[in-house]
C-alpha cells in the first residue's frame, strides 16, 4: 500500500504476510486482520476506528497505538505478547480468546462502553 493511504470503507487482510502498514493510513468503517504474518505494530494514524475491528492470529502483534478508539466491537484472537495501549476505548464490545497481554505500566486506561469478554490468555504485569 503506498505511504499515504486512505480507504472510505473497511481493509481486510486474510492469510498474508505484511511486515507493516503504512505509517499514514486511515480507515472509514471497519478492520479485520487475519492469519497475517511478521505485522508487529499497527501505525499510530489507526489511533481511531469508526466500525469494529477484528485482529486474529496474528503471531508477531505487539503494538497497538498508543491511543487506541474503537467505534464499535474489538475482537482480539490468538495474540502472544499483546501490549496493552495507553488509552483503549472501546464503544462497543471487548472479546478477547487466548491473549497474552501485557500491562508495562500501571497508568493505562481502559474504557469499554458495553461487555468485557476474556476466554483464556493471560494477562501480565511484566513484559516479556
Amino acid at each position: 500500500l503506498p505511504a499515504d493511504t486512505k480507504i472510505r470503507g473497511y481493509l481486510k487482510i486474510l492469510g498474508s504476510v505484511v511486515e507493516s502498514l503504512p505509517e499514514r493510513i486511515e480507515i472509514g468503517t471497519h478492520l479485520y486482520l487475519g492469519r497475517v504474518a511478521l505485522l508487529s505494530a499497527l501505525p499510530p494514524s489507526l489511533g481511531t476506528i469508526n466500525g469494529d475491528v477484528e485482529l486474529a492470529e496474528l503471531p508477531n502483534l505487539r503494538k497497538l497505538p498508543s491511543s487506541f478508539i474503537v467505534n464499535g466491537t474489538l475482537v482480539v484472537r490468538m495474540c502472544d505478547s499483546l501490549e496493552v495501549p495507553e488509552h483503549l476505548h472501546v464503544h462497543g464490545d471487548l472479546m478477547t480468546w487466548d491473549v497474552k497481554w501485557l500491562f508495562d505500566s500501571p497508568a493505562r486506561d481502559l474504557f469499554v462502553d458495553e461487555a468485557l469478554t476474556i476466554r483464556g490468555g493471560r494477562i501480565s504485569a511484566n513484559p516479556v
